[in-house]
């Protein structure tokens, strides 16, 4: 095989072809061989059988032109070390101690008086401990006081005792009241039959006919069924024929068949045509008749 041909030192490359024992080249069963020659004297030999010279030129130029491809730490498909493959799909996820980075399973650092969550990803403090960046730090418990996780500062007080500046301090209750368990607010609260007014519990005066009411608002108490109050007392429901208590128990409705008039219920007459609607105190046409005055007539599409 003879010495390839160099171009001029313009040229970008040269191409040479010959057929072993012969100096005329044939397609199919020759051997091309590719010199590639630049100004700084550096070549490349790119041999392959091809069936024609454009096939040829056309792939000698795609490994000339295209860049080499990436690849990434971990190949496709490929597990990483402490982990396995996922329940469901065709993942994976890292082994209980260790956390996903960068297509890895690195392992926890589990700093002191700290254990792993439940998911085993990531760790929690010891009881009696809160985390302060990466550590634990012990919890400043004062007297009066015990541990609560849901707190911001990890504690909460006792019954009976407020925070304050970091400590637990007596809260004075009155007369007719109780300690409570709220963190916000007086801290206590009036007995059942007392109301709270000017920071002391009142006797709460219940008028005949009414009972204690424990809402946090209103008088204290409310009228017991059948009545309805009136100023500071409660005075009874005069419930008319054909009528009946309503839910609430301080207010009357008509029977079904009459309507309210003033004071009493009256029965409703039907005119021809017509039913008695959902609330069953009025009534309505019936379907294909509209009302006129007070009778129900049929209704003329032509008006």
């Amino acid at each position: 095989m003879g010495e390839p041909r160099r171009l001029p030192a313009g040229d970008a490359f040269a191409i040479q072809s010959t057929r072993r024992g012969s100096n005329q080249p044939r397609l199919g069963s020759d051997i091309f061989i590719l010199t590639l020659t630049t100004r700084r004297s550096f070549s490349l030999n790119l041999s392959a059988i091809l069936r024609k010279g454009a096939e040829f030129l056309a792939l000698a130029s795609i490994f000339v032109l295209a860049p080499a491809p990436a690849f990434s730490q971990s190949k496709p498909g490929e597990v990483p070390l402490h982990s396995h493959p996922e329940q469901y799909g065709d993942g994976w996820e890292c082994d209980r101690g260790y956390r996903p980075s960068g297509g890895d399973c690195v392992a926890v650092k589990i700093p002191e008086n700290a254990f792993l969550n439940a998911w085993g990803t990531s760790w929690r403090c010891q009881r009696g401990f809160q985390q302060d960046g990466g550590a634990c730090v012990a919890i400043n418990l004062p007297a009066h006081g015990y541990l609560d996780s849901a707190a911001r500062n990890g504690w909460i007080c006792e019954r009976g005792y407020r925070a304050k500046a970091g400590k637990c301090v007596s809260v004075v209750v009155p007369e007719n009241a109780h300690a409570t368990y709220d963190v916000y607010g007086s801290g206590w609260a009036c007995n059942r039959g007392y109301r709270e007014g000017d920071g002391v519990c009142k006797k709460v005066i219940v008028p005949e006919h009414a009972y204690l009411d424990s809402a946090s608002y209103g008088p204290g108490w409310q009228c017991r069924r059948g009545y309805r109050r009136e100023g500071n007392g409660c005075l009874a429901v005069d419930v008319p024929a054909h009528a009946f208590l309503t839910s609430s128990g301080d207010e009357w409705k008509c029977e079904r068949g009459f309507q309210k008039s003033k004071s009493s219920c009256v029965k409703i007459e039907l005119p021809v045509n017509a039913h008695l609607d959902y609330s069953g105190n009025d009534w309505g046409c019936n379907r294909g008749y509209e009302l006129k005055g007070q009778q129900c007539k049929f209704a003329d599409a032509n008006g």
